[in-house]
């Protein structure tokens, strides 16, 4: 499938969840606020959602210190 991933076009395999994602992405995804197509999602909610074609993911990365 083709989705896109903070801008960038990404062919992925199927059947993905969106932890899945954000952890192929290299994310800690206990640090990360995920948004897939506009709509912001808690994070208990990351192993419940499956990945579609065409979906478009935004992916924020908190870092700590200053």
């Amino acid at each position: 499938m083709t989705i896109v991933i903070n801008g960038k076009t990404e062919t992925l395999a199927d059947n993905l969840t969106l932890r899945e994602v954000i952890e192929r992405c290299q994310y800690n995804p206990a640090r990360v606020l995920a948004a897939v197509n506009g709509n912001v999602l808690a994070k208990s909610e990351y192993a419940a959602i499956t990945i579609k074609d065409n979906d478009n993911i935004e992916l924020l990365s908190f870092v700590p210190g200053g």
